[in-house]
């Protein structure tokens, strides 16, 4: 029997189900600060919630840049990441999972 990783709710857009690791900072200016590493856990087109192992410090309205090797990509071939421009729109309480909306 088939698996269906398409996400059902009531968002706007659907999502599916991902895990790929990713790293994420806060940008401010043209500087970024910390580096946060986790994974996506769904994605849509409009943004993705992306899974923390330890609270980090972005918050709701924070521009962030991820990166994200893609998959079969070398870990040592940085030139390969993609790189996606996004705002925080949401963080559970608990700070390990925050809501993107891509930029």
């Amino acid at each position: 029997m088939p698996i269906d990783l398409e996400v059902k709710d009531k968002r706007r857009f659907n999502r599916r189900f991902l895990h790929q690791a990713v790293s994420f900072s806060c940008v401010q200016g043209k500087e970024t600060k910390i580096w946060h590493l986790g994974w996506i856990e769904n994605v849509s087109i409009a943004g993705m919630k992306i899974v923390v192992n330890r609270q980090s410090s972005v918050q709701a309205g924070d521009q962030i840049k991820i990166l994200c090797l893609p998959r079969g990509a070398q870990h040592s071939h940085a030139q390969e990441a993609v790189q996606i421009q996004a705002e925080v729109v949401w963080q559970s309480r608990d700070g390990l999972e925050i809501g993107v909306r891509y930029c």
